[in-house]
């Protein structure tokens, strides 16, 4: 089992909107989202639509990227990752009247995402390894996007 200690990283959209990710330990699952028609996920984001604020995050990121940038409207664990160092960078936004759960472990507490309010997450992780991360939208999410990105990042 992997321990990992979630750090808060909040990006201030407005005077009254903001969120964090945080994460716990996890197992190793590998989805085949090759099958589903509600996920689309693009290296370099192009085949994503995201917003002015992802794309500002993700300009120069490809590189970085331990997956491709995935959007889809149902329940998906992405994996598994391997970060290079002790730390990766979640981005993640989604559209709807909804929120998004990201968890990666889930015998923690998941952080939920409100709809329309983009999140920047850091992710510490006590030792190198394997990790999943898994995202469930509730009722009124149209559409999530995430960007997982290795080493540490900031807005």
């Amino acid at each position: 089992m992997i321990r990992r200690t979630a750090i808060t990283a909040l990006l201030v959209l407005s005077a009254t909107a903001c969120t964090s990710v945080e994460t716990g330990s996890s197992g190793i699952a590998t989805p085949d989202t090759s099958t589903s028609s509600s996920v689309t996920a693009s290296s370099d984001g192009g085949g994503v639509r995201t917003s002015a604020w992802f794309r500002d995050q993700m300009d120069g990121q490809q590189k970085n990227l331990l997956l491709p940038v995935t959007s889809g409207a149902e329940e998906t664990t992405l994996g598994p990752i391997s970060p290079s160092s002790t730390a990766y960078t979640l981005l993640a936004e989604c559209e709807g009247s909804g929120s998004v759960r990201i968890d990666t472990d889930p015998a923690e507490k998941p952080e939920k995402v409100r709809c329309g309010v983009p999140t920047l997450g850091v992710v510490l992780v006590d030792r190198r390894g394997y990790q999943t991360v898994t995202i469930t939208p509730s009722d009124g999410v149209k559409k999530w996007t995430i960007a997982i990105l290795d080493g540490l990042h900031s807005a």
